[in-house]
């Protein structure tokens, strides 16, 4: 790599964009190429949305994240205190969902089948939110865990918490027989506090998915597979 980098210095180049790395892997030999008034640019790495995942924090170079596109799939929780809380989906068969309210149940990381079992999700809707567990099992891990096992526990919906609700790919594993939302934590803090105040008799409704182009869509954001700061290395530079 910084035999490539010395031969675009000595073709002239402007500006070095490198697309490479890895977690904890820095390259200062790029500080020559600076030295030389060239712009180095490198991509933060995609390992988000954990936070101080960010790589290629030299503070001489400069660090990008990627960024979404102003498309959304906004989908309405509706809770029955009548509180209205908006996560992002990608369901719309309607035919899977009623229109009436379902059981919640409050059932931490969902990671376990006795987890499930303990808190009767059966024909319940399903809030799935366990905030000190994201750093040792991101969302990339947790989701398939808890869409397959709430599918298993015979659930009728689910509501992830992650630190993003614009990380949607691992949606399609619901299959079309529930309703899977995804909320931020914030969101999910809500849901849970009206579970708590209510215990027994909560209820919550999922709307079917809808789709929000162009400027009722703040963008462009950040993506949620690209990496966060603050760096492990230079945590008072601030990165991403």
């Amino acid at each position: 790599v910084l035999a490539a980098i010395d031969d675009a210095i000595y073709d002239g180049v402007d500006v070095l964009s490198l697309s490479l790395g890895g977690a904890g892997q820095e390259l200062p030999g790029t500080l020559h190429a600076v030295q030389r008034g060239i712009s180095v640019v490198f991509a933060g790495m995609n390992d988000g949305p954990v936070p101080q995942t960010v790589s290629n924090t030299l503070p001489w170079v400069t660090t990008v994240a990627a960024s979404t596109i102003d498309r959304s799939f906004p989908t309405l929780i509706s809770l029955g205190n009548k509180e209205k809380l908006v996560g992002q989906s990608l369901h719309y068969n309607a035919s899977v969902i009623s229109g009436d309210f379902k059981g919640l149940v409050y059932a931490g990381s969902c990671d376990t089948e006795s987890s499930l079992a303990l808190s009767n999700v059966t024909g319940k809707i399903v809030l799935c939110y366990q905030p000190a567990a994201a750093n040792s099992m991101p969302p990339p891990q947790a989701l398939p865990i808890a869409i397959n096992l709430t599918i298993m526990a015979g659930a009728k919906g689910l509501i992830f918490a992650q630190y993003t609700t614009n990380l949607l790919d691992f949606l399609p594993l619901c299959k079309g027989v529930m309703p899977c939302v995804v909320v931020d934590f914030e969101i999910a803090h809500r849901i849970a506090s009206y579970w708590r105040s209510d215990k027994g008799n909560a209820v919550v409704k999922v709307s079917p998915a809808m789709t929000v182009v162009g400027k009722g869509v703040l963008s462009p954001r950040v993506a949620s597979f690209s990496s966060r700061g603050p760096s492990l290395l230079f945590p008072s530079i601030l990165k991403v």
